[in-house]
């Protein structure tokens, strides 16, 4: 399962940014294009996590999360802070890819993260998480 590059965030980033008026005046601000991702041990929770930046909101632009092996399983929680924002579920080596068509903008001061539950005796969860800091 490869994982979005940085030029692909950053194509996605420009895509968006034209598409959305609320962030118009974005190139007089300070804006980083970010990749969390990491790959569970066998049979164990992974989270990726963006840590909050004080004064500043992080945008979700994708969610990815599978299993290493056919017979893996579980769910996927995205949240902002403490609270729950989407609940998935992948199945197998088919990955849960969400590209949204319009970042998700957390609160300003507040981390995101993904997580993917274990996915049973011998699988391996991958989660993936992109976005960008303004």
């Amino acid at each position: 399962m490869a994982f979005l590059s940085e030029a692909e965030v950053r194509k996605i980033i420009k895509e968006e940014l034209a598409a959305s008026p609320e962030l118009d005046g974005i190139g007089k601000k300070s804006v980083s294009s970010w990749t969390e991702n990491d790959t569970s041990g066998d049979n164990a929770d992974v989270t990726v996590t963006k840590a909050a930046e004080e004064g500043k909101s992080h945008y979700v632009v994708g969610i990815i999360a599978s299993y290493g092996e056919a017979a893996g399983g579980g769910e996927v929680n995205f949240d902002e802070g403490s609270e729950n924002r989407l609940i998935g579920y992948a199945k197998d080596t088919l990955p849960l890819v969400i590209m949204l068509p319009k970042p998700y903008k957390a609160a300003v001061n507040t981390d995101v993260s993904l997580t993917v539950a274990a996915g049973g005796t011998g699988v391996v969860g991958k989660a993936n998480l992109n976005g960008f800091t303004i």
